[in-house]
């Protein structure tokens, strides 16, 4: 099956290490990436995030503010390593600092829509696309339950050239909650360029093994 031979795929490349190659136009900051770049070891081991749980890790976002400690370093995590500043260092095309950051918030909030999105855009600039695929594999694999997360992988996917995977991913997305609009906008923009993936009825979300038919947003902020 077409998606069964594209999750194959992303596990090898994963595994070693492998870019696949992204389409689209690169900002100039983007521009000064370099694929050997180092990651960081700045700001993501050397911050003290204040009386927040300074142990463990991998909590999941959408449900922190249920318990206060937890909301509270969630808003810590975010300020100081999903913030706009971060981003702005990132534009500025330094990509280590924001690197750190990303790492940083990923293993303490898997899920962060905003650590994500920073790692898939910096692992892009780098041209190491990649390198951001085993934290959605991870986010996904902890908190399979968000269709939000699905979408964000889905779109990623797509946009690093892993069409069928990410139509995969989106439409699990509409099958876990169908009013997922981003996931729906995704989706269809995937579809009107890609019609022979619109034939498709079920597919198969990259290393999953339930079908899921074309079918969109968790409860907390992005």
């Amino acid at each position: 099956m077409k998606f069964r031979l594209m999750a194959i795929l992303l596990t090898f490349l994963v595994a070693a290490g492998v870019g696949l190659p992204w389409r689209g136009g690169v900002p100039s900051a983007r521009a000064q990436a370099s694929p050997t770049e180092p990651p960081a070891s700045g700001p993501a081991s050397q911050v003290d995030d204040g009386d927040g749980p300074r142990s463990g890790g991998n909590y999941d976002y959408f449900t922190a503010n249920l318990r206060p400690e937890l909301g509270k370093y969630l808003s810590l995590v975010t300020a100081r390593h999903a913030s706009e500043r971060v981003w702005a260092v990132f534009r500025e095309g330094r990509f280590a600092e924001p690197l750190g950051d990303s790492k940083y918030t990923l293993e303490r909030f898997p899920n962060h829509p905003r650590g994500l999105h920073l790692m898939g855009e910096i692992a892009k600039a780098m041209n190491q696309p990649s390198m951001a695929i085993p934290y959605y594999e991870n986010a996904l694999r902890l908190y399979p339950q968000y269709a939000f997360t699905h979408a964000q992988y889905g779109r990623y996917l797509i946009e690093i050239g892993a069409v069928p995977a990410g139509v995969g991913q989106l439409r699990e997305a509409l099958r876990i909650d169908p009013a997922q609009f981003q996931a729906r906008a995704w989706l269809s923009e995937a579809l009107a360029k890609h019609p022979d993936l619109a034939r498709e009825t079920t597919t198969t979300a990259p290393g999953g093994n339930t079908p899921a038919p074309p079918a969109g947003n968790p409860p907390g902020k992005r």
